[in-house]
């Protein structure tokens, strides 16, 4: 019994301490609530107002000295990150405007061809040109000033090319010229919303000679027939009408003259494909070899103009 009212004692004592310890506590809280509730507006204003003052820190800086603009040139209280981009709040305004311009650079793209005749007279150079492709060969005519050049056949690289030239000589008594196809290089200006299709276009164009200097060789060695021919050139044929597409989808562009080139540039692509695919099977080596030919030649003239018009 002695020992239960101890035990008693000892609990009971503790409880009348922590009453008074509760009763202080229960007041500091209610005292700091009441300041927090009466302060927390004016908390609240004052980091707002340190945002819309420009004079917020960390991840949004602000050109202290910026008036009407902000550090990086754009309108006043648009934010500027840590990179130095500057972001806006309307997704439209992160767009470039329709008449900001944009250079572009044009590097040089070549093929090597084989000419074995030139002529001042153009019904002399169709006569060979007829020749050559009884032989399996292109027979293109390129006419350059007064003269009319035949060429037989067109290469990814200038060894290719050289070999050929060689075994025409040893294996044909057919003297030749080895000829370098290529673009002028330069800088082009232009809407920079144009710069995806003028790069489609003019890497397209690229792409589809490649692809026929190597059907030409796979067909003339027996590797690809008519058909796989004709398959080949409906997936390019469509890809080309994609960007042509993308292209007529831009004709309110500012660069009316520009995108103007660029449209007929890819209609003249395209037209040679769908010639080649209806050419005869008796004159598709012939084709192949003529229409890359044509392409090259094409789009060697369509990028000097891009070059000229830009000036």
């Amino acid at each position: 019994m002695r020992y239960s009212r101890m035990e008693q004692m000892e609990v009971v004592k503790p409880k009348k301490n922590y009453n008074k310890v509760y009763v202080i506590f229960f007041v500091f809280i209610a005292v700091a609530v009441a300041i927090y509730l009466i302060g927390v507006d004016n908390i609240t204003g004052a980091i707002t107002g340190a945002i819309g003052n420009e004079k917020g820190t960390g991840v949004f800086l602000q050109n202290p000295s910026a008036d009407e603009t902000g550090a990086n040139g754009g309108q006043k209280g648009a934010a500027v990150t840590t990179d130095g981009e500057a972001s806006t709040a309307s997704p439209e305004n992160t767009q470039a405007p329709d008449s900001e311009k944009i250079t572009v650079s044009i590097p040089e793209y070549s093929i090597y061809a084989l000419q074995v005749g030139a002529f001042g007279n153009r019904a002399n150079a169709e006569t060979l040109a007829s020749e050559l492709k009884d032989k399996g060969g292109a027979g293109y005519i390129r006419q350059d000033g007064s003269s009319y050049k035949v060429i037989i056949a067109a290469y990814a690289n200038k060894d290719d090319a050289e070999n050929v030239r060689t075994r025409l000589e040893s294996e044909q008594q057919m003297e030749s010229k080895l000829i370098k196809i290529s673009n002028s290089v330069g800088s082009v200006t232009i809407d920079k919303k144009l710069q995806t299709a003028f790069f489609d276009a003019v890497n397209i164009s690229s792409g589809q000679i490649g692809e026929l200097l190597s059907l030409s060789i796979a067909y003339d060695k027996g590797d690809l027939k008519d058909e796989g021919v004709r398959k080949k050139l409906t997936d390019m044929i469509s890809k080309a009408d994609r960007v042509k597409t993308t292209l007529d989808e831009s004709t309110n562009s500012s660069d009316n003259v520009f995108i103007g080139r660029m449209i007929t540039f890819m209609d003249e692509n395209i037209s040679v494909l769908n010639s080649l695919y209806d050419a005869d099977e008796n004159a598709m080596a012939t084709e192949i070899k003529n229409a890359s030919l044509r392409l090259a030649f094409n789009r060697c003239d369509a990028i000097n103009g891009f070059l000229e018009t830009s000036q």
